[in-house]
């Protein structure tokens, strides 16, 4: 399901596009409410990528003869011809939609911009705060000529006139296959005849202009085929007469969509979702959207990418563990008969041991030995708690880094180095549990500006709150980057004259073991 922001001169619509139709999942205006109220519809874990269609009475439509060229020549010729014709405005497109036939046959280039971007700017602010990749930007008149296989007829001279939101009439001259001009034109909500009557004054109005053009020459007849409702088709169908090289064929804009696999279609005289349905049958190159605003869409393809790898990397070795089922059942039935025979064995085990004289100290010895098992049991030490509370520490002190970490289990807290005994009685093992867990850590400064007072500080920060930690008993600074007590020399060190500075220290934590967890 694609996501398609529809943008007109006083609102935009949120359309969620599908194989078989497309609906608005709301409109909003183009100001301070309207766009809080779409931030919050769009917000969500939904992060598919967002296209926007545009359909403005800003967008400017130019064509320009120029030489002939391939490749890179052609995109720098064109690119800076458009940035001449539209100096204004970043957001420009150009294509080749033809060649003369004669003299050096140069090529005839449509190029079009979107002239004032106060609409689209604000936009893509939003999409870009939400974090939502754009997909593109495109131009609603660009994909107006998909239409043209749907309609009786499509050869010659074609205008295009559909009804658009916010009071706008759409006008696209289509040629070829090609869109060659496109205007939009303000009209106010009026009845079936005063439709037929603003039809017939803007059909007569376009023609002189596309004559001006040059684009139809004078005395051409001129195909106009209106998309609209099934009232005011038939209303134009009565009312309006060919005449002056004009020709009048209204179409009912719910047919011609059922025609074009948008199913369910309304019987309306806005066109708008039909043209979000039709872009996403078949996505149209960008047309005015830059790298810039494109950046977050190639990292999300970059993601699917990633998660399509590790799917295939799943069915694949899925596929070679299935080659392995008939082998995986033969030695399931192997093991069967093994742990049968294993059975047996221990049955026979037990009756013979039955059958053995029962002696007191062999009671006594037992109960010595499950004694002993539960005090190995109990120094058992659990170290998540002292790595979580060490690294917490450090991650709240950004500057300073972790070189080593040492740590052992001793009863004493004041142990210096871990106990060497190794031959311990059982007596002995029972009275000397380990309780208390000892660290030693060596850190650095990773930025050391050469002041030590500075330093003692952020040491001093960590000491601190350690300190306050549950279960801890003792910190003490082994060593400080610069000592400063009466019976130590003074420490430091600076890498080379005019290098970078270092500042390293030592710690001692003391942290009690309860019960075989920290």
């Amino acid at each position: 399901m694609a996501r398609i922001l529809y943008l007109a001169d006083k609102s935009v619509t949120l359309f969620h596009a599908g194989r078989r139709s497309a609906g608005a999942a709301g409109r909003f205006t183009l100001d301070e409410t309207g766009y809080q109220q779409l931030r919050e519809t769009l917000a969500g874990p939904d992060a598919h990528p967002v296209s926007l269609l545009v359909d403005l009475i800003e967008e400017e439509f130019r064509e320009e003869l120029l030489p002939h060229a391939y490749g890179r020549d052609r995109a720098k010729i064109l690119e800076r011809r458009a940035g001449k014709l539209f100096r204004t405005t970043p957001f420009r497109y150009s294509r080749v939609v033809g060649r003369l036939k004669e003299g050096r046959r140069d090529s005839r280039v449509l190029f079009s911009a979107l002239t004032n971007s106060d609409h689209v700017e604000p936009l893509l602010d939003l999409l870009n705060d939400l974090r939502i990749p754009l997909a593109g930007i495109y131009s609603l008149p660009l994909i107006t000529h998909r239409v043209i296989k749907y309609l009786p007829e499509n050869n010659g001279n074609i205008l295009v006139i559909t009804e658009q939101p916010d009071g706008g009439l759409r006008e696209t001259f289509i040629r070829d296959n090609q869109v060659l001009f496109s205007r939009l034109a303000p009209i106010s909500d009026s009845s079936p005849e005063d439709y037929c009557r603003i039809i017939r004054d803007e059909a007569h109005k376009t023609q002189h202009y596309l004559n001006t053009l040059r684009l139809i020459p004078y005395g051409t007849e001129l195909q106009i085929y209106m998309l609209t409702d099934s009232v005011r088709a038939d209303a134009v169908r009565n009312t309006c007469v060919d005449a002056g090289g004009i020709s009048y064929h209204p179409v009912k804009l719910a047919q011609m969509a059922h025609k074009a696999g948008f199913r369910d279609h309304p019987d309306t005289r806005l066109s708008d979702a039909l043209f979000a349905y039709l872009w996403n049958t078949r996505r149209a190159p960008n047309h005015y959207a830059k790298s810039q605003h494109l950046k977050r869409l190639n990292t999300w393809h970059m993601k699917i990418g990633l998660r399509a790898a590790m799917w295939l990397a799943l069915v694949t070795g899925a596929a070679y563990s299935g080659v392995n089922v008939v082998d995986g059942l033969a030695m399931s039935s192997e093991a069967r008969n093994v742990a049968g025979v294993s059975a047996q064995v221990n049955i026979n085990y037990q009756q013979a041991a039955s059958r053995l004289p029962v002696k007191a100290e062999d009671a006594r010895a037992m109960r010595e030995a499950i004694k002993l098992a539960d005090t190995l049991e109990a120094r058992q030490v659990d170290l998540d708690s002292l790595f979580s509370l060490v690294g917490n520490a450090f991650k709240r002190q950004s500057n300073l880094q972790l070189k080593r970490f040492d740590w052992f289990a001793s009863p004493d807290k004041e142990a210096k180095v871990a106990s060497q005994q190794t031959n311990i009685q059982q007596s002995d093992l029972t009275q000397s549990i380990d309780h208390y867990l000892i660290s030693h850590i060596k850190g650095r400064l990773r930025h050391f500006s050469g002041s030590y007072v500075q330093a003692h500080e952020q040491i001093g920060r960590l000491v601190a709150w350690i300190a306050k930690q549950p279960g801890v008993r003792a910190v003490t600074v082994t060593r400080r980057p610069l000592n400063t007590q009466e019976d130590s020399s003074i420490e430091g060190e600076i890498a080379k004259i005019g290098g970078d500075k270092q500042a390293e220290f030592e710690l001692r934590i003391a942290v009690e073991i309860d019960h075989g967890t920290v």
